[in-house]
C-alpha cells in the first residue's frame, strides 16, 4: 500500500529530495535503481505540487542524457566499451528507460496517466512493426525501501476533495509543465533521432556481415524492432496533438544535421543539397509516422511561415524537409494535397512590401529570394512526381497560374541587376554596381547560420559537458551533469521567460511559453528552447541584411531610398535566379504549358528574353556566373522547337555581333546547342548564312578600308565554321558545294592572311563534321594551299633565320607584342597538318597519298654519303617539308629544344597556343618529324610508342588523365580556337 500512497507535496519541495533524485539518476553505479526512482515519479506525478515541473523536467533531461549515451555506445560498437556497460547496466535497461520517458512525456503533454500511455499509442498497422509493451514488472529493479510508508503520512483514505483554488493551482502546474516540455521538444526529438540512427547503423552493419559484439546487445536493450516500435509509439501521440510545434522542432533537428551546408545548391540540377546520412534516417522515421504525412506537413507550413517563428536557415531547412516529403509521397497523395500546396505556394512567392523602410523590412527582402527558389523547387518536385490528371482543367489552370507567378517573380529578381537604357522601348543593360562586384555561385543562403546550432546542447534544461555522441570533455563522465548558474539569463536572452525552482543541481530551471491547449493546428506555442536559444544569430549572419553599399537601412528613410535598397538586396541574388530558371524552365515549358498552350509559353519567354539578353551580350569575368546561367537557360529552352519565335531574332543578331566569340570556354557546349537548334531545322537560315559569306554580299566598297573588309569577311567565315561545328555529322552535306565555293572565293583574295587563317579553321571543322567520302573534292585544294603556306614558311626561315633570335628577345621584352597575321596563318596551317596526321588512316583515306610530301613514309634514317664518294647520277632525293624545316632550323644555329610528344592519338599542338615567332614552332616541327622516324639524329628505338598510339586512332575508347577520348580532345581543340577571350 505504500507504493500506492501519493508523495507529500511538502516532501517533494525539500531540496534534499530533489538532490537525491538528481544524484540517483546521474550515477553510473546506480543504474540498477534508475527505473525504481522513475517508477516512483510516474506513480506520484499528480501529487508533486509546485515541484512537479522542476522534478519531471529534471528527470526527462537525465533520461535524455542516458539515452544519448547508449546511442553513442551502440553507434561506436566498441567491444571494450560494451563489456563495461554490461557490468553496470541491468538487462532491458533501454526499454525500461524508454517506457518511463514516454510515461512522463505523455503525462506532461497529453495529460495521460502512466498506466494509460501505451493504450493510445500507434497501432501495428501504422508503424514499421508491432509496438510491443515493456512491463516495468519484468524489469529487474531494486524494491523501494519499506520505511517509505512512514515517510508518507498521508494515505489514500486521508485525501480531501480539492476545492476550486486547488484545481486552478493544479492546472497552472500542468500548464507550466507542458510549456517547459514543449520548450525542450527539439532536444527530445534529437535524442530519439540519435537512437533511431544508432539502431539503423547497427542494422546496416549486420546486413554487411560485420556483427562485432552484436550478440551481447539484446541483453542490454532488446531487439531492434522493439526499440523502433517504442520510438514510434512515443513520437506519434505528440506529433498528432501538437503538429505545428512538432514539425517546427523537427525542422530544428533537420537544421542541426545539415552539417553547416547550404540548402540551396543552384549550381546543381536538383537545386538543393543532398540529404546527409542522419537526414536520411529522419526521412525513414517520418515515413512510418502518420503525423508526418505530406498533408500534415503542408497544413503546418503556412502557419509556420506566416507566423515568422522560423529563422532564415530554419525556413530553408523546412523547405528542404518538405521537398523530400513530396519526393517520398505517392502520386495519389500528392494529388490530394494540391489545394494545400497551392495555398502555401501563393503565400511563399508573394514578395514583401516594398514600402517597408526599417531593418526588419530589409531582412524580409533579403530572405525573399531563397524562399522563392525553394518554392519553385517544391513546385517542380510536385510536377514531376504527382502524375496529375491532364483532363482536370481547374488544377491545370491553377498550376499554370502559379507557375507564371513563380517565373515572373524570378525574372523580377534577375531584373534587379538591370537598368533601362532607352526611354521609349525596353532595352536593358547590367547596372554598373553589379558589374563592379563579381558573381558568386554561393551567395548568402543562410548556410552560415546553420553551423551555429550544430553544437547545441542536447539537454534543454541543463548543460552537459560533451557532444550528442555521448563523449564528454574536461574529464566529465557521461553520467555526470555540468550545471550552469546563468540558465535563467540564457532563457531570457532566448525570448523565453524562465521560472527557476530551488533544485539542488540548478538544472530544473523551467522556461515558460505561451500556454496552449491540446489539439490540432490551432495550438500556439514556441518552437522550443533549442531554436530560441540561437535566435540572436538568425539573419545577422547573412551578408544580405545590409545594403549593397554597406549602409544599414534607416527606418526614417524616404520610400525611394527604401525601394533602392530593396533593389540592391535583390540584385545580389540575380545569378542564383538565372541558375534557378535554367534548371526549371524546361519542366515548366514541357509539363505545364506544352504544345497546346504554346502561345502562353511564348509570351513568357518573349518577356524573359528582355532580361537575359544583357547577360548574353556582356562577356566579362565579373558576370561569368550570370552569363553562364543565361546561356544554359537559353540552351534548355531552345530544345523546344515551337519556342524559336521567342528568341530566334535576338540570337541571330547576337551571332553576327563582332564580340560574339568572347564567351568563356565553359559556355561553348551550350552555344553549340543553341546554334544547332537555331540553324539545324531551318534550311533557309543556313542558306542565308552562306549568302552572307559571299564576296558579293561583303562587297569591295571604294570608301571602305581593305583591312576592315578582310576582317569582316574573316568574321563571317568564322561564323560559318562555328555553325558547321555546332551541327551533327553530315548535316551540312547538301550545302558542301556552296561551302566549297565560298572557300575558293576567299582563297582567291591575295595577301589576306586573316581570311586564309579562317579557311584553314573551316577545313579542320569539316574534317570532324563530314564523312570521308563527302570531302573528296576538298583534298586537292586543301593540300595545295597547305603546301603553299609551308613553302612560304620555309622561305621565311631561309631569309630571316639568322635574325629570329634577336627579334624574339625584343618581342619577349615587350609587354603587349603586336600580333602578326602571317604567324597566325602559319600556326593555322600547322594545326591542320597536325590534325590530319593525328586522325587514323581509316578516317582519312584520301590523305594517305599526300602524307609522304610532309613527313615521308619510309621509316629509316637518312643515308649518309662519304665525301670521297663520286657524285650520284640522277635527280636529288626529295626531302619532306617538315624535314627540310628541321634542317633549316639546325643550320641557323637555333638552340636545341625538347620536341613535343604525342599522347594517345592526340594532336601535338595544345589548345590556346599562340606564337610570337617562328621559333615557337620548332618543338612541334621536331616532334612531328621524330614521330615519323625521319630525324637525322633519331635513335633506332625512338617513337615506337608514338606510332602505336597513332594507329590506335580517334575511334579508340581509351581516355587520358583528363577523361577525354582522342575524338573528344580534338573537338575540344577546335572549339577553343573559336574563342577570342572575355574581358
Amino acid at each position: 500500500e505504500a507504493l500506492t500512497m501519493p508523495l507529500c507535496p511538502r516532501l517533494s519541495l525539500q531540496p534534499i529530495f530533489q538532490a537525491a533524485v538528481a544524484f540517483a539518476l546521474d550515477c553510473h553505479y546506480l543504474t540498477a535503481v534508475h527505473c525504481t526512482w522513475l517508477s516512483l515519479l510516474c506513480r506520484s506525478v499528480d501529487h508533486l505540487g509546485s515541484a512537479q515541473c522542476s522534478l519531471l523536467t529534471s528527470a526527462l533531461s537525465r533520461i535524455s542524457k542516458w539515452l544519448l549515451y547508449l546511442a553513442a555506445v551502440r553507434s561506436r560498437n566498441n567491444s571494450t566499451e560494451i563489456e563495461v556497460l554490461l557490468a553496470d547496466v541491468p538487462p532491458l535497461y533501454l526499454p525500461a528507460l524508454l517506457q518511463n520517458w514516454a510515461s512522463l512525456l505523455h503525462f506532461a503533454l497529453l495529460g495521460l496517466q502512466p498506466t494509460e500511455v501505451f493504450s493510445k499509442s500507434l497501432s501495428p498497422s501504422s508503424s514499421r512493426t508491432a509496438v510491443p509493451t515493456v512491463s516495468l514488472a519484468s524489469t529487474p529493479t531494486t524494491p523501494p525501501p519499506s520505511n517509505w510508508a512512514f515517510v508518507l503520512p498521508f494515505g489514500s483514505s486521508n485525501r480531501q476533495v480539492p476545492d476550486k483554488e486547488d484545481q486552478l493551482r493544479v492546472a497552472d502546474h500542468l500548464a507550466r509543465l507542458r510549456d517547459a516540455t514543449l520548450a525542450g521538444l527539439v532536444n527530445t526529438l534529437q535524442t530519439l533521432m540519435d537512437l533511431w540512427t544508432a539502431w539503423a547503423m547497427s542494422g546496416r552493419r549486420q546486413s554487411l556481415g560485420s556483427r562485432g559484439v552484436e550478440q551481447h546487445v539484446p541483453a542490454i536493450w532488446g531487439a531492434s524492432e522493439h526499440v523502433w516500435g517504442q520510438i514510434l509509439s512515443l513520437i506519434h501521440p505528440v506529433g498528432a496533438n501538437y503538429p505545428v510545434q512538432f514539425v517546427s522542432a523537427l525542422t530544428e533537428v533537420w537544421l542541426r544535421e545539415q552539417n553547416g551546408q547550404s540548402v540551396l545548391q543552384l549550381q546543381e540540377p536538383t537545386m538543393i543539397s543532398p540529404c546527409t546520412a542522419k537526414q536520411q534516417d529522419i526521412q525513414a522515421l517520418a515515413s512510418d509516422l502518420p503525423c508526418l504525412s505530406c498533408e500534415v506537413v503542408l497544413n503546418c507550413a503556412k502557419r509556420l511561415l506566416s507566423s515568422k517563428e522560423l529563422r532564415a536557415p530554419q525556413e530553408e531547412c523546412f523547405f528542404h524537409f518538405l521537398i523530400h516529403c513530396v519526393l517520398r509521397s505517392s502520386a495519389a497523395e500528392l494529388q490530394r494535397c494540391w489545394p494545400l500546396l497551392h495555398t502555401v505556394l501563393k503565400f511563399t512567392i508573394s514578395p514583401p512590401p516594398s514600402s517597408t523602410s526599417n531593418t526588419a523590412g530589409a531582412a524580409a527582402t533579403a530572405a525573399y529570394p531563397p524562399r522563392l527558389f525553394l518554392s519553385i523547387t517544391l513546385l517542380v518536385a510536385y510536377l514531376k512526381y504527382s502524375h496529375r490528371d491532364p483532363d482536370d482543367r481547374r488544377v491545370k489552370r491553377e498550376i499554370q497560374d502559379i507557375s507564371q507567378r513563380c517565373l515572373d517573380a524570378c525574372i523580377n529578381v534577375v531584373g534587379a541587376s538591370l537598368e533601362n537604357t532607352a526611354w521609349l522601348r525596353r532595352s536593358m543593360a547590367i547596372t554598373a554596381s553589379h558589374l563592379a562586384q563579381p558573381d558568386s555561385a554561393e551567395t548568402c543562403t543562410g548556410a552560415g547560420s546553420a553551423s551555429s546550432l550544430a553544437t547545441a546542447s542536447p539537454d534543454p534544461f541543463c548543460v552537459i559537458e560533451g557532444g550528442t555522441d555521448g563523449s564528454c570533455s574536461n574529464g566529465t563522465e557521461p553520467g555526470q551533469v555540468k550545471t550552469r548558474d546563468s540558465i535563467h539569463s540564457h532563457s531570457e536572452n532566448s525570448g523565453i521567460g524562465c521560472s527557476s525552482s530551488n533544485s539542488a543541481d540548478g538544472g530544473a530551471g523551467v522556461s515558460t511559453v505561451d500556454r496552449t491547449s491540446q489539439g490540432g493546428s490551432g495550438v500556439d506555442a514556441t518552437t522550443g528552447a533549442g531554436s530560441a536559444a540561437s535566435a540572436g544569430s538568425s539573419i545577422q549572419s547573412s551578408p544580405c541584411n545590409t545594403a549593397a553599399d554597406g549602409n544599414t537601412v534607416d527606418g526614417a528613410a524616404p520610400a525611394t531610398k527604401s525601394l533602392k535598397t530593396s533593389t540592391r538586396l535583390m540584385a545580389v541574388y540575380s545569378p542564383q535566379a538565372l541558375q534557378c530558371l535554367s534548371h526549371v524552365m524546361a519542366t515548366f515549358v514541357d509539363m505545364v504549358y506544352g504544345s497546346e498552350d504554346k502561345e502562353r509559353a511564348i509570351a513568357i519567354l518573349t518577356n524573359m528574353m528582355i532580361y537575359i539578353l544583357p547577360f548574353l551580350k556582356t562577356h566579362s569575368s565579373q558576370t561569368l556566373v550570370s552569363s553562364t546561367a543565361a546561356i544554359n537557360l537559353l540552351a534548355t529552352v531552345s530544345e523546344f522547337h515551337y519556342t524559336r519565335r521567342a528568341w530566334r531574332r535576338e540570337i541571330n543578331d547576337l551571332f553576327f555581333d563582332p564580340g560574339f566569340f568572347r564567351f568563356d570556354g565553359s559556355q561553348l557546349a551550350s552555344w553549340c546547342n543553341i546554334m544547332d537548334n537555331l540553324l539545324g531545322h531551318d534550311k533557309q537560315a543556313r542558306r542565308d548564312l552562306l549568302s552572307r559569306v559571299s564576296i558579293s554580299q561583303t562587297g569591295l566598297n571604294l570608301f571602305t578600308n581593305s583591312d576592315i573588309e578582310m576582317q569582316q569577311r574573316a568574321h563571317l567565315l568564322k561564323r560559318l565554321s562555328f555553325a558547321v561545328f555546332s551541327s551533327p555529322v553530315d548535316q551540312y552535306e547538301p550545302h558542301l558545294p556552296d561551302i566549297q565555293e565560298r572557300l575558293a572565293e576567299c582563297l582567291r583574295v591575295q595577301m589576306a592572311p586573316v581570311v586564309h587563317q579562317q579557311v584553314f579553321l573551316c577545313w579542320r571543322v569539316l574534317l570532324v563534321r563530314m564523312s570521308a567520302n563527302n570531302l573528296t573534292a576538298f583534298w586537292p585544294v586543301m593540300m595545295t594551299e597547305l603546301i603553299q603556306v609551308l613553302l612560304q614558311l620555309e622561305q621565311d626561315l631561309i631569309v630571316d633565320a639568322t635574325k629570329m633570335i634577336r627579334r624574339q628577345s625584343v618581342a619577349s621584352a615587350q609587354s603587349c607584342p603586336q600580333e602578326d597575321p602571317w604567324l597566325g596563318l602559319y600556326l593555322a596551317a600547322c594545326k591542320l597538318l597536325d590534325l590530319v596526321l593525328a586522325l587514323p588512316p581509316r578516317n582519312l583515306p584520301q590523305f594517305q597519298m599526300y602524307q609522304w610530301a610532309f613527313v615521308g613514309t619510309q621509316r629509316r634514317r637518312r643515308r649518309i654519303v662519304p665525301e670521297s664518294a663520286s657524285a650520284v647520277v640522277g635527280p636529288p632525293e626529295f626531302e619532306p617539308y617538315m624535314v627540310r624545316m628541321v634542317d633549316l632550323l639546325d643550320q641557323a644555329g637555333i638552340p636545341e629544344c625538347q620536341p613535343l610528344l604525342q599522347t594517345s592519338g592526340r594532336p601535338l599542338l595544345s589548345a590556346g597556343l599562340n606564337i610570337s615567332s617562328l621559333l615557337d614552332l620548332k618543338p612541334f616541327i621536331l616532334g612531328l618529324v621524330r614521330m615519323h622516324h625521319r630525324s637525322p639524329t633519331l635513335t633506332a628505338g625512338a617513337s615506337s610508342s608514338s606510332l602505336s598510339s597513332r594507329q590506335q586512332g580517334v575511334g579508340s575508347s581509351a581516355t587520358a588523365a583528363d577523361g577525354m577520348s582522342p575524338a573528344q580532345y580534338i573537338e575540344h581543340l577546335i572549339g577553343q580556337d573559336f574563342l577570342e577571350g572575355a574581358k
